[in-house]
């Protein structure tokens, strides 16, 4: 049976979102080129973007402190902080997609 490290587990779900992230944005990419108003197409990337930011940041920061030899009052603080900061990145995110999916549904009202 094979175990893996959270570090090495965190790695291989690093590299996946990555993966699927750029599959999505080729999609979006193909998607927006035939199209007139490209705006909600945008705000898609920047979804996909800050998501992307905001997983990677947590999930380093939770690869990071894993091997750290400070504190662990002064690890938990900082990595609380890092936490709270991919999940208001994340926020912003979940922000950008709700606008994009407007513009989606004001385009299609348009037509």
């Amino acid at each position: 049976m094979m175990t893996f490290s959270f570090e090495k587990e965190a790695e291989m779900m690093v590299a996946g979102i990555i993966t699927v992230t750029f599959m999505a944005f080729t999609i979006i990419f193909f998607l927006m080129k035939e199209k007139e108003d490209k705006r909600p197409y945008g705000w898609m990337v920047a979804h996909l973007f800050f998501s992307l930011a905001s997983l990677v940041w947590a999930f380093r920061t939770l690869y990071s402190w894993s091997s750290h030899d400070e504190p662990q009052s002064m690890a938990l603080a900082a990595m609380s902080f890092h936490l709270w900061l991919a999940a208001f990145v994340w926020c912003v995110s979940i922000l950008c997609l709700i606008v994009g999916v407007r513009l989606f549904k004001e385009t299609e009202e348009n037509e």
